[in-house]
């Protein structure tokens, strides 16, 4: 099950400043992996966000 559009956004915004900041940075550095690693290692267990929905939420950006 994954998160629709509206669900990801609220998500990344519910994410501290220092969060999303180094998210940004590991996209910005074409470093997309890292960016869905720390996605995935922050989201998976409180709200069951996979590989894939951390893709999407890494391309939202």
């Amino acid at each position: 099950m994954g998160m629709n559009a509206a669900a990801r956004t609220e998500w990344w915004e519910s994410l501290p400043a220092g969060i999303r900041d180094e998210i940004d940075g590991y996209i910005l550095q074409d470093s997309l992996l890292m960016a869905v690693k720390v996605i995935t290692a922050i989201g998976l267990v409180p709200h069951g966000i996979g590989i894939g929905t951390a893709q999407l939420i890494a391309h939202d950006r």
